[in-house]
């Protein structure tokens, strides 16, 4: 199942809006449109965002992100049954691949990280990689979970059911 793009216009290099320019797919079942002549390059800025089932996940995670072979950035949030859940994981990564990248932090350093904490996960723990503060984007996932906090509060949506929710599916992960 694909889900719509809920935030082109945080994309760098989108101008969102325009009728100027070029329009193309974005892989999400929606199109942007840019202005030719502000069109840059950033790593990762053609991206394909997928609802899939939880346990199609690299790991025991409700949102994942990779750069493929070809450059284009993939996030894959697990079906949570409820859009507004899954927008709330989408504008986690998508802030905190942003800040990633800002400071510095890359995709293998993510992944090493949260593929050595899952294999040191001790039993019934709960938490996520990024809440460990040895991760190398700590202060990044930080600051994307407050971001979407805030976001949860102005849509309406229990902050306590959601976590809820994210506990159960992540149960269901082999």
């Amino acid at each position: 199942m694909r889900m719509p793009f809920l935030a082109a216009c945080l994309l760098p290099m989108a101008a969102c809006g325009s009728n100027r320019g070029e329009t193309r797919e974005t892989g999400v079942d929606t199109a942007i449109t840019t202005n030719a002549s502000k069109r840059h390059s950033i790593p990762g800025s053609n991206i394909v965002v997928e609802v899939i089932p939880h346990t199609s996940q690299r790991y025991n995670t409700v949102g994942d992100y990779w750069i493929d072979d070809n450059g284009v950035r993939q996030i894959r949030l697990s079906d949570l049954g409820d859009p507004y859940y899954e927008k709330l994981v989408l504008i986690h990564e998508l802030v905190e691949i942003t800040l990633n990248q800002k400071a510095g932090v890359t995709d293998a350093m993510v992944d090493e990280f949260d593929f050595a904490f899952e294999e040191d996960r001790a039993p019934n723990d709960e938490s996520e990689p990024g809440d460990d503060p040895r991760a190398p984007y700590y202060e990044q996932h930080q600051f994307a979970s407050k971001v979407e906090r805030e976001m949860a509060e102005q849509l309406g949506v229990d902050w306590d059911a959601y976590g809820e929710r994210v506990e159960e599916v992540m149960a269901t992960y082999p």
